[in-house]
C-alpha cells in the first residue's frame, strides 16, 4: 500500500502533492474518528490496550474532526483562484477526494460491522490507511480534468 501511495503522489504535480498530503491526512483521520464514533467497540474494553480508544467519541469531537478537512479543502479551493503560479487541484478534484474517503469509510464500516461487530484499534488504522489511499487515487483520477 505504501508503494501505491508513493507512486500516486509521484504522478501528481508538486502543488497537488502538497495539498493532497494535507487533505488526505486530515480526511482519513476524520474517517477513523467517524467509525469510532458510530460503531461499537468490538473488543473487550476492560482488556483493551488503548482504553480511550475503546470508548466512543462524542458527536462534538466527531464534528471537529470532520471540520478540519473541510476547512483545508475550502482553503485550497480559495487559494487556487488567487494564484496561477502554484497549481492546485480543482474543486471537482476535492469533491472526488471527499466522495472517495466517504465511500472507503462506509465500505470499511460495513465490513467491520459484519465481520467483527464493530471496530478495534487495528480496524481504525486500516480504515485510515485505505481512505488516505482513496483520496490520493481520486485526486490523481481528476488530474487533467
Amino acid at each position: 500500500m505504501l508503494g501505491l501511495k508513493a507512486l500516486t503522489l509521484a504522478s501528481l504535480p508538486l502543488g497537488w502533492v502538497l495539498a493532497s498530503l494535507c487533505v488526505a491526512h486530515t480526511l482519513s483521520r476524520a474517517v477513523a474518528v467517524s467509525l469510532n464514533c458510530w460503531l461499537p467497540y468490538a473488543g473487550d474494553p476492560a482488556h483493551a490496550k488503548a482504553k480511550p480508544l475503546a470508548q466512543q467519541v462524542s458527536v462534538g469531537s466527531w464534528a471537529v474532526a470532520c471540520a478540519w478537512p473541510l476547512a483545508l479543502i475550502a482553503m485550497f479551493a480559495a487559494a487556487r483562484h488567487g494564484s496561477d503560479s502554484f497549481v492546485l487541484p480543482s474543486p471537482q478534484a476535492w469533491a472526488a477526494a471527499l466522495v472517495a474517503a466517504v465511500v472507503a469509510g462506509l465500505a470499511c464500516a460495513r465490513w467491520f460491522h459484519r465481520r467483527l461487530g464493530g471496530v478495534t484499534g487495528d480496524t481504525l488504522g486500516a480504515s485510515q490507511q485505505l481512505s488516505e489511499l482513496a483520496v490520493y487515487l481520486a485526486v490523481l483520477a481528476m488530474l487533467g480534468r
